[in-house]
Order: structure tokens, then sequence, then C-alpha cells
């Protein structure tokens, strides 16, 4: 084996191992949403997709807000097919894709970036990220995964396409963008990331982007057709928390985003009036000793990647960081003005050049001073890093709704069961002691519907 060979398997091995200690780092904060149980949209799905009417996946409808035929319906029918009501089969699925996503998003980076260690840690980021912990917890919230993953493989090819000129990868960008497209709305800015790809990576921007129009083009007939049908034709039901509305809190929510990709706890914006410097007694309860930690972990992380950036700084650094802050802001857009429906899990795509940018941050700083005491600048960013985030999930699966209401409705399917193992003649179901929760938890009707495989269950639900 002759000095590259040898150079080449040594590298292949160090990003297998390093892949699977961030699988390990991940699956080790995350693996409790394993055991989540159905609740809410879960039912609603589950009862939509037991009759079997494939078609209706792909049909638009006007009373609901959104339209993923192939992370939703088809996801929860192919699951109850294979795994029938056990959670746990439907989440391994996930995490599958999870790790998945890890994975491309390492790919990526050493595709744009050229460099190992900024592979490895944009993936380290990405996979540790707190925000990942709604997606990963409520099976309804799956389309954000799946979605991803179609959205990442799409870059991947166009990538791809654009290095060996193939049709063959060209007709894979868009195949994977129809899929990415069938599973959540975010695929609409893929061209924007392809646009930013191409400023970034391409210094001569304005030869070079025409290239990716026959990409482009097709990519942008869809995404017409599609905001066409679903504001014309079959009107979104925006109402409610759904309301699109240009407002102040739209930029408070933005900074709210921000926040929430460097781990601080969702429950701060629901906790905390800016406006008075005022935090609850509820989440100071909750917080704990924890509070004063987050807030400086949190601080510590910023001026850390601040310092880093500064040593570090060059053209192309200031290029990757204005191209993460515009795909940030744009990547937000089929959300950022519903200013009543906030939520970190709407982080998942807008991320992706943030991960790319600090990898390349904060390997660049390792590199450049490796031989000197600033390289552990870059460890103390890492550790601080994961270090929040187990914090803020720590907090977030005592304290989070969701981790309450998987519970109610598992605990409440259980009672029932136990009361009724067989669905009573009068197709009745009494709920006893059912506050406003349980009947939410349960998606009103449609819990007991799914659990006795029958239409004309009715629950009632006893205060």
């Amino acid at each position: 084996m002759d000095t590259q060979k040898l150079v080449e398997a040594i590298n292949k091995s160090k990003i297998i191992i390093s892949f699977l200690i961030i699988i390990g780092a991940s699956l080790f904060l995350f693996y409790p949403s394993l055991h989540y149980y159905f609740f809410q949209d879960d039912w609603f799905v589950l009862n939509w997709v037991r009759n079997n009417n494939i078609a209706s996946f792909f049909k638009f409808r006007t009373d609901i807000i959104y339209w993923r035929p192939l992370a939703m319906p088809l996801f929860f029918w192919v699951g109850r097919k294979i795994f029938g009501l056990n959670p746990f089969g439907y989440h391994f699925i996930v995490f599958a894709f999870h790790f998945l996503n890890i994975a491309l998003i390492g790919y990526i980076s050493l595709k744009l970036i050229k460099k190992i260690k900024a592979a490895i840690i944009s993936s380290f980021l990405y996979s540790t990220a707190a925000f990942h912990f709604m997606s990963l917890s409520w099976l309804s919230l799956a389309w954000n995964v799946f979605g991803q993953f179609f959205f990442l493989l799409s870059f991947v090819f166009y990538i791809k396409f654009r290095e060996k000129k193939s049709t063959i990868y060209l007709f894979a960008t868009l195949f994977s963008f129809l899929a990415a497209f069938l599973s959540f709305e975010f695929a609409i800015v893929f061209p924007v990331l392809i646009l930013i790809c191409e400023y970034v990576n391409h210094p001569k921007f304005e030869k070079n982007f025409t290239k990716s129009i026959p990409v482009i083009i097709p990519v942008a007939v869809v995404i017409l057709v599609y905001l066409f049908s679903r504001f014309f034709l079959y009107p979104i039901p925006a109402q409610g928390e759904y309301k699109i509305s240009i407002e102040p809190d739209t930029f408070k929510n933005l900074a709210f985003y921000g926040l929430w990709l460097f781990n601080v706890p969702e429950e701060l914006k629901y906790q905390v009036i800016i406006s008075k410097l005022y935090i609850t007694s509820n989440l100071l309860n909750a917080m704990g000793n924890l509070l004063i930690p987050v807030v400086f972990l949190f601080f510590l992380n910023i001026i850390l990647i601040a310092i880093i950036a500064i040593s570090t700084f060059n053209k192309h650094i200031m290029r990757y960081l204005f191209s993460s802050i515009v795909f940030f802001i744009i990547g937000l857009a089929p959300v950022l003005f519903l200013t009543k429906h906030t939520f970190p899990y709407y982080l998942t795509v807008p991320s992706i050049y943030m991960f790319l940018f600090l990898g390349m941050l904060v390997s660049s700083h390792m590199e450049k001073f490796k031989n000197t005491k600033k390289i552990f600048l870059g460890y103390m960013f890492i550790i601080g890093w994961l270090t929040l985030s187990v914090l803020t999930l720590n907090l977030t699966k005592r304290i989070h709704w969701l981790s309450g209401e998987q519970s109610i409705s598992k605990k409440t399917i259980e009672m029932i069961l136990n009361e009724y193992p067989k669905l009573p003649d009068s197709k009745i179901v009494f709920v006893k002691d059912a506050n406003g929760q349980v009947k939410q938890s349960l998606m009103d009707q449609n819990a007991f519907k799914v659990i006795y495989n029958n239409d004309e269950v009715r629950t009632i639900f006893e205060k």
C-alpha cells in the first residue's frame, strides 16, 4: 500500500469512528424519545389512514394547515402496517433518518469545505442541537426529519451534478426535491440554498450561477404551481395561531429562533417578559439551579464563537457568515410570519448553513492555532455547546407540554382498555375525570376510533 492510499484509509477510519461517536452522542441525548406514545395529531392521522384510502393522502385539504402526503399519512400508514400501534417502531424509523441527516450534513460539509475536521464538527453540532427534541419525540413531526433527509439528499445530488455535469445527477436532484416537497413546505427554499451555495463556493457568482438553471427552473415551476394551488384553488385555513401577520412580534420571534439555535430552552419565550425584565415563578421553580448555568453557558458560547471569528477572520469566512445569516432568515420564511405559532423544530432547514459555517470556523481556528494555547477556545466552544444542550434537554423533558401530553394519552388509553378490553355493544366509551388536556391528547374522538378500529365509536369525556 502506497503512502497516499494509507492516508486515505486512515482518513476514512477517522470519519467512520467520528461518525459513530457523533451518533452515540445524539442517541444519548434523545433516546428517551424512543418511548414516547401517540398523542394529539398522531391519533388524527392514524384515524385518517385507517381506511387505506391512499389517494386521499395526496389530495389538498382545506380543513388542515399542512399538505405532507409522504411524511405524514403515508408514514403512519406504512408504520401501522408494520408495527401496528407500537410507537417504538415508528420512532426507530425516525431516529434512523435523523442519523442519516447527521451523515449528510457531514458529507455536504466535506464536499464544500473540503476539511475532515470541519465536517466532523458540523455533524456533531447538528446532531446534538436541542431543537431536535420535538421532531424526535412527536411522531406527527416526523415530517421534519424525513423532509430534511430528502432536502439534504437533493443538495448532495446537486453538488454532484455541478461536479460531474451528469444528467443522472440532474434527475436525481429533481426526484429528491419532489420527495422533499411531498414531505414538508420548507422545500420551497431549495432554490435559495442552491444560489447561496453558488455564491459562497464559486467566486465568479454572476457567471457560475447560470449553470444551476437546469435545476432551478423546474424546481421553481413546481413551487409556483404549489403556491397557486394552496393560496387560490385550495386555500390554507390560515386562522388562529396560523394567521399570517407582520408585526413587532415577528422580529422578537426571529430573535428567539436565534437563541434556540444556540440551545437556549424553548420555555424562555413563554416565561420571560423581556419588556419588564421579568422571569415568571413557574420557570424559576422548574429550572431550579439550572437557570444560572444555562445563562452562563449561552453567553460563554457566544463570546467564544465571537473571539474565534475575530481571530480567524478572512474574506471567505465573512462570505460564509453573511450567507448563513441570509439563508437562516429566508429559510424561516414559511413560518416566520406565523407570530402565534413558533417552535424550535422549525430550525431544521434554516440552520443548515449555520452548522456548515460553525464547522468551518472552529476547524479553521484549530488549524491556525494548533501549536498554541488558543486552540482550546475551539474545544471549549464544543464542550460548552454540548453541556448547554444537555441542560436544556434535561429541563425540556421535565416541563415541556409534549412530555406531559404523551404521558396523559398513554395512561388514559391503558385505563380505558383495562375497563373496556373489547368495544362495548353501545360503542360508547366513557373517559372519567377528563379535563381539556385529556381530550386534547386523545384528539377528541380520534383515539378510540383507532384503538377499536371502528368509525362508530363515540367517546364521552366526563369531568
